[in-house]
This record gives C-alpha cells, structure tokens and sequence, in this order.
C-alpha cells in the first residue's frame, strides 16, 4: 500500500485497508475532512481513532460521513484534532 501524503481526501485510499474510499463516505464538512486526514496520516482505522478521541465508533463514522455530532463529541473531537472549536464553526 502506498504511503499516505499530508494531504487526504475522499477518493484516497483507506488507510487500514487500501480500498479507495468513495467520495460519498466523507462528509464535506471541515470536521469531516479534518477527522479523515488525521485517520489517514496516522494510519488508523474508525475504531482506533474513535479509541483514541474517546467517543463510539459509530460515532465517528458518522461524523467522518458528514454528519453533525452533539456538543460533547464535538468537543472531544477538536480537542483531539488538537484544534479550536472555533475552527469549526
């Protein structure tokens, strides 16, 4: 599998798995992309990622999908972004 670049978006491949993941699986949101490209450059799969932010990871998923989370997650997912909740307001 070739190594990811800084830089992921829908119709990268999959960092876990390689499959090339369809544009419609990541949200356009800029949580969405933030959270994928973290998943992809530090080669983690939704539930390793949902471990580390400390949330469900269907949860993640959805967030990762586009959907938009509850204050709590939210919080939890920029905190572990490493990023201000501004940001993605």
């Amino acid at each position: 599998m070739p190594k990811p670049t800084p830089q992921h978006r829908a119709g990268d491949a999959c960092p876990t798995c390689g499959r090339v993941l369809p544009r419609s699986k990541v949200g356009d949101t800029k949580l969405a992309r933030a959270l994928f490209g973290r998943r992809a450059d530090e080669l983690l799969s939704v539930r390793q990622a949902a471990a580390q932010a400390g949330v469900d990871h269907s949860t993640y998923y959805r967030t990762e999908a586009g959907k938009t989370p509850d204050l709590a997650t939210f919080v939890r997912l920029a905190t572990w972004l490493g990023d201000a909740l501004e940001d993605y307001v």
